[in-house]
């Protein structure tokens, strides 16, 4: 869970969305997450990928929700 909710705050930065990670079953998955995780640690600066407060406050709802659903 604690992996989950480190990529969830990262996912917001970035303005991505859980659909856009995988299923909802990948999320019980804490390798997979980390791994994710750690491929996002690599990614350029939001601004570069375009994020917007408008794409961080969308992903952050659906996050909330994911995290809900998983916790």
């Amino acid at each position: 869970m604690q992996v989950l909710r480190r990529l969830a705050q990262a996912a917001v930065r970035y303005g991505v969305k859980p659909e856009d990670v995988g299923p909802i079953s990948t999320f019980t998955d804490d390798a997979y997450m980390a791994k994710y995780l750690d491929n996002m640690r690599r990614e350029k600066t939001p601004a570069f990928n375009g994020s917007t407060a408008k794409h961080r406050e969308r992903a952050r709802r659906e996050w909330d929700k994911v995290i809900a659903r998983v916790g």
